[in-house]
Order: structure tokens, then sequence, then C-alpha cells
């Protein structure tokens, strides 16, 4: 073989040389490129999870506040049940002697709380079973009161409890 035939397999080996190198270049950002999206996720999932990880502290503690007023609340509503019971033994206590003063046009009813599910009076047991049986049959509550001649509170008070 002559030198030429060198030359030109020399030429040949140079340019494969070339294209390797540059095929492996492009190759090599294309990785890079990768490598970089990936780190650009990895980022954005861990932003993520700290997002998560602050919202569920804000519900935490949005949820315990909200027990918190729930708790305050149920203890205004058994003062205000203890009270409302103290106002009506008042009331029976002293019953003859209001109902003189404000006349016998108006028969008051009283109520009692108890924890036993049967009133021990039993025409407080007869009013309440009427108050049931009106709002069964589907009465309003303004129906209920003319018919009974009772106040619009005693007969929401009533309807409340008997539920």
């Amino acid at each position: 073989m002559n030198w030429t035939n060198y030359l030109f397999a020399f030429y040949v080996f140079l340019l494969l040389a070339i294209l390797v190198y540059i095929w492996t270049k492009a190759s090599k950002g294309k990785l890079d490129d990768r490598i970089r999206t990936l780190e650009d996720k990895q980022r954005e999932i861990i932003v993520l999870q700290n997002d998560t990880k602050e919202a569920i502290m804000v519900f935490e503690t949005y949820m315990y506040e909200t027990k918190e007023n729930l708790e305050t609340e149920r203890k205004k509503i058994e003062y205000l049940i203890e009270k409302f019971e103290d106002m009506l033994e008042e009331q029976e206590a002293s019953g003859g002697a209001k109902q003189e003063q404000v006349g016998a046009e108006a028969e008051p009813y009283s109520v009692t709380i108890e924890n036993n599910s049967e009133p021990e009076d039993t025409d407080k047991g007869d009013l309440y079973d009427e108050i049931r049986k009106l709002s069964k049959k589907g009465y309003s509550l303004d129906e209920i009161v003319k018919k009974l001649g009772i106040s619009k509170g005693e007969a929401k008070f009533i309807l409340g409890i008997t539920k």
C-alpha cells in the first residue's frame, strides 16, 4: 500500500474520532439538561412538601381553636340551662303569688328539665304530649301557641327538649 492509502485511512479515522467526540458532547449536554430538570423537580417537590406541612400545621391550629370555641360555647349553654332551671324553680316556688299579680286570664305553665324522660306533673306531661302531637301533625309553632295558649318561647323550649 502506498502512502496515499494510509493518508486516506488516517483522514477517515480522524473524521470518525471527531464525530464520536461531537456525539458524546451532545449526549453529555442532554444528560446535563436531564440532571438539571430532575434537580428542579426535586426542589419543587421539597417546596410542595414544606407547603403541605405548613398547611397541616395551620389546619391543626384551626381545629384546636375551633375545639376550644365549641367547649366555651358548651359551657355557656350549660350555664344558661342552669340559670333557666333556677328561674323555673323560683317561679314554681312563688307561683301562687305571681298568678294573683298577673290575674286569672292567663294560666302559666312551668317547665322543668329532668334527667328522666317522664315529667312529674301530669299536666306538664299532657302539655308535652300535646305539643309533640301537634308538631308531628304538621302544625306550625304559631298554630301550636294559639291552640294551647302558651308562649312561643315555652313551645320552642318544649319542642327542643323532646326531640
